[in-house]
């Protein structure tokens, strides 16, 4: 699952891989491809809240990111669940979220992007707690790792990324 980028990652990934098979979810249907798609891509509209429509152990690796404002701070058990649920046993879990709080906030942004969240029920700094949640889950081998995006941290990258 990928928010508003399904198609462009997992394309990547069956064209590199093809005799694997990729599915795609999301909850609305625009952010599919439409014209190119590898015969080894399915894409399903669907909300994970709401169950996947997958039997148990139905995947080797689930991969999931950026859905951060997705969801609400009390979905992401019910969503960790989920995705254990359609991996098989030895399979692989992997998430990707943005640190909406950032380093080093100022009150504006503080108020704008954790008190504002928070307020309409988001965890702003869910990719704090996703590690958590998976070992809450009972999976095992839980790595965690952390990456800092320079947005306004001054030189070339930080002016890139700011105005990116």
């Amino acid at each position: 699952m990928d928010n508003n980028a399904t198609g462009t990652w997992m394309m990547d990934m069956a064209t590199a891989y093809p005799l694997s098979n990729f599915v795609g979810i999301d909850i609305a249907d625009d952010t599919f491809p439409q014209i190119i798609r590898p015969a080894n891509t399915e894409f399903v509209q669907e909300n994970v809240l709401n169950g996947l429509p997958f039997e148990d152990a139905s995947f080797d690796y689930v991969f999931m990111r950026f859905m951060a404002l997705a969801f609400l701070k009390d979905d992401w058990a019910r969503v960790v669940a989920e995705l254990c649920r359609v991996v098989r046993p030895g399979g692989f879990i992997e998430m990707v979220e943005l640190d909406m709080e950032g380093k080093r906030p100022g009150p504006e942004s503080k108020n704008m992007f954790t008190r504002r969240l928070q307020a309409r029920g988001f965890d702003p700094v869910i990719a704090r707690r996703i590690g958590k949640l998976l070992i809450s889950a009972e999976l095992m081998d839980v790595n965690k790792g952390f990456g800092s995006i320079p947005v306004h941290w001054g030189g070339k990258l930080g002016e890139a990324m700011a105005d990116d």
